[in-house]
């Protein structure tokens, strides 16, 4: 992977050191397998399946964002077609099932988060079709769907005004990703203010990064789904610390497990279930 990624911090501009080892932390992350319309946990370290939950119901062309509240509540954005609406849904943990879906009075829906430390919900949005861009920033009300504005997302110029995921250290500051056109790389900001602007820059040397979720130790982990990679980026001193090969070509959205266990109910999936073995 040899193109550049942008991390952006608030205040000055910092150098990051850069590392290439495996991914130490071993933690199970929610995933969506858009190849079979379904639901399971991966392992932080390895990239590797480790339970099958369940299928969606839907179809599910891309997968905006997956979140997790302090909770459990599994949380999605979603669209079946390149053009097609955006879905907010919730997902059982028991059987990967959309229990409720709202679609979204917007062109383009991506980043979701929830803010640990006020449970509120965020989303990145945009009103404009072609391009398809989400460059603004709200709140939404997991209940209803409605978006309410908190202002236009400060993009640096020669980024492509779009902020594809969002998410919040457990300590409450809120990162998001903006991915450039064409594996052309990607910025990670720092959000100051929960209000749109964003500052700091630094680089990275990979090609893309869609997903983004903390681990439980403060470590920022990545999901490049072009290259099909997994990396953990720290941001206590900003090394990247490990590219590690998902198991599956087609993994989109990624959020940490939270809420306690959770008794999968066992099902039979046929020729699916027997392809993720």
């Amino acid at each position: 992977m040899a193109t550049s990624t942008r991390l952006f911090l608030a205040g000055a501009s910092i150098l990051l050191l850069l590392a290439v080892s495996g991914i130490a932390a071993a933690e199970p992350m929610y995933t969506i397998d858009a190849a079979s319309d379904s639901l399971f946990i991966i392992e932080s370290s390895t990239g590797r399946i480790t339970q099958g939950v369940g299928p969606l119901g839907v179809d599910v062309y891309d997968c905006g964002s997956l979140c997790t509240t302090p909770t459990g509540l599994l949380y999605g954005v979603y669209t079946p077609s390149v053009f097609g609406a955006r879905y907010f849904i919730e997902i059982s943990r028991a059987t990967g099932a959309v229990v409720r879906s709202i679609e979204l009075d917007v062109w383009y829906a991506e980043g979701l988060a929830d803010d640990p430390l006020t449970g509120q919900l965020y989303i990145t949005y945009g009103y404009v079709r072609i391009p398809t861009l989400s460059d603004y920033i709200g709140t939404i009300d997991p209940a209803t769907g409605v978006i309410t504005p908190l202002g236009r997302l400060e993009f640096r110029p020669d980024d492509n005004e779009d902020g594809d995921e969002i998410r919040f250290s457990d300590a409450g500051q809120m990162y998001l990703v903006n991915s450039l056109c064409c594996g052309a790389g990607a910025d990670v900001y720092q959000m100051h203010g929960l209000n749109g602007t964003l500052v700091g820059q630094t680089i990275l040397p990979i090609s893309d990064l869609n997903y983004i979720d903390f681990l439980t130790d403060g470590t920022l982990i990545g999901l490049d789904n072009a290259d099909d990679v997994l990396m953990t980026i720290s941001t206590v001193d900003g090394s990247v610390s490990g590219f590690v090969t998902c198991q599956r070509m087609s993994f989109t959205g990624l959020a940490r497990v939270k809420g306690g266990p959770v008794t999968v109910v066992p099902k039979t999936w046929g020729a699916v279930k027997a392809a993720y073995r």
